[in-house]
């Protein structure tokens, strides 16, 4: 038997024999039946492999904590990230705790530390807003925990400074060191932990690195063989891996390749600023539908030797930039919802005018976007909003029902079949034991799934009366603000408008049916 099933079994047991409580009406209630306020969650996070907190130390910490305060594991969460450089809402991990939190999964939330939920002081006063507003109560281990009354401006402001050293800390290291950092880059030398596949370090030299033949002789292979099979001959990116894969070296996977030809110091040259990622290094030609790249922002990498010549790098590299991002202007507002009522085709976004293939007809995009958000606000108000969302969101809210009595009965099973195994030690009984353990974790899955969609229709839901206010009156400056801003209306637009099709009428005029989803 797991550790795991044994910390479960005993956790059990002592519930069983000693943890009796009272519910709100007096009665005498066994946590054999919990409920929301047992259970507790753990979110671990490590910035890096130097973070002084291992997440198996967090996460033991934490779990002492809860058996301790006789609380129930609920999940632990954990992630590798940045809380410098990434908000909550950027983490894997944590977005899943939000959710289930969401759905009432939880009440108590326990870490070790304030900074491992932010480092940013902004981000801590949202979360500590979401948990007051799902009744969360959050235990720090390692710092201790103050009056759990959040609408107390003593606790606010002792949190606000608690909160606001953890900032400054990181902060002040991380400037300390990149200024170290970015006047070596200026001298041409790139750092870098380990080195890059088709290098070894030279040892007892901090930043130097010398030729690995065999590995680079498979990095020149790559490029070559790139220019020969894709650029040239047009084969697919599977074609290329599966010739590739005959060396005795390295497998050969998409990841693996991407990251050896997104590497520029194979080229010889190095990324200038420590804060420019490749992204920021290429430009978008629109006149010529390709991507450039702005060499102003690259200089001569000292510390490696180049393996390919740059101009052959900077081509394949380009190549696939293009392969994997596609054209800049790919996506566009009304994307698949605008038809051509002749051809019956849908219309694309070319030079500022929808056109569909057939070329039967053309409109400036102002033109679109005034009469469709004009025709729009006039056909639907706030309430034929609401009904949609609503309804969708009353679909879930009653899956989100099911899922939970489905949940809280698997719970229900598991614990008696625990308690049958304490009390029979049978070994028969680890399979049922286990199959209903990979019940409850499905059932939470789906719980998840349910819980990320009502937040997106939520968001949607709540931001109605702001976006019929702005549609209310159509000026040459809004119809600009929707081309700047065309993706957010763009989705809001696809959750409730199924096609428009238009209709040429006199000239250069146009009329439009819109359908909507139902």
């Amino acid at each position: 038997m797991t550790t795991n099933s044994q910390q479960v079994i005993r956790k059990i047991d002592d519930y069983i024999r000693n943890k009796d409580t009272l519910d709100k009406d007096g009665h005498k209630k066994t946590l054999l039946d919990p409920t929301p306020e047992h259970y507790a969650a753990i979110y671990a996070r490590i910035s890096g492999k130097n973070d002084s907190f291992s997440l198996d130390s967090q996460k033991e910490t934490c779990t002492k904590f809860i058996e301790e305060n006789n609380l129930l594991l609920y999940k632990v969460y954990q992630d590798k990230e940045s809380a410098r450089i990434k908000h909550f809402y950027d983490r894997k991990e944590f977005k899943k705790l939000l959710s289930d939190m969401e759905t009432g999964m939880f009440k108590n939330l326990v870490l070790i530390r304030r900074d491992r939920l932010s480092r940013r002081i902004d981000d801590f006063m949202h979360l500590r807003r979401i948990f007051k507003k799902h009744h969360v109560k959050v235990f720090y281990v390692k710092e201790g925990n103050l009056n759990f009354d959040s609408s107390s401006y003593i606790t606010n402001f002792l949190e606000n400074i608690l909160m606001s050293i953890s900032t400054l800390e990181p902060e002040y290291i991380y400037q300390r060191t990149k200024g170290g950092r970015q006047n070596l880059r200026y001298k041409g030398i790139f750092q870098c932990g380990n080195p890059p596949f088709g290098y070894s370090k030279v040892k007892g030299k901090k930043h130097d690195f010398e030729i690995n033949t065999d590995e680079a002789e498979l990095v020149k292979r790559i490029f070559a063989t790139y220019k020969s099979s894709i650029i040239k001959d047009c084969n697919t990116l599977d074609a290329l891996i599966e010739s590739l894969n005959s060396n005795p070296i390295k497998k050969i996977t998409k990841s693996f390749l991407k990251r050896i030809l997104q590497r520029s110091i194979y080229g010889g040259k190095m990324i200038i600023e420590e804060d420019d990622s490749l992204d920021d290094c290429v430009i978008w030609d629109k006149d010529n539908g390709q991507y450039l790249l702005d060499e102003k922002k690259f200089m001569k990498c000292e510390n490696f030797a180049k393996l390919v010549d740059w101009k052959d790098w900077k081509e394949v590299f380009l190549h696939f930039y293009f392969l994997e991002k596609g054209p800049l202007d790919q996506d566009y507002l009304f994307k698949n919802l605008l038809y051509c009522n002749t051809c019956k085709e849908p219309l694309m976004l070319k030079n500022g005018y929808y056109i569909c293939k057939q070329q039967c007809m053309q409109v400036h995009i102002d033109n679109v976007i005034g009469i469709v958000f004009e025709q729009i606000i006039h056909e639907i108000n706030a309430q034929y909003f609401q009904r949609i969302f609503q309804t969708k969101i009353k679909k879930i809210n009653k899956k989100l029902t099911e899922e939970k009595k489905t949940l809280a009965q698997s719970r229900k099973n598991m614990r008696n079949k625990l308690d049958e195994y304490i009390i029979t030690n049978d070994t028969s009984l680890k399979k049922e034991i286990a199959s209903l353990q990979s019940d409850i974790q499905s059932t939470q899955e789906n719980i998840n799934e349910a819980g990320n969609e009502k937040l997106k229709l939520l968001n949607i839901l709540n931001n109605l009366d702001a976006f019929k206010k702005q549609l209310g009156t159509f000026t040459p400056s809004d119809i600009q603000f929707f081309k700047e801003n065309w993706q957010a209306y763009h989705y809001m637009l696809s959750k409730f408008i199924k096609k428009v099709v238009l209709k040429k009428s006199n000239g250069q005029n146009f009329s439009i049916t819109i359908t909507y989803k139902k």
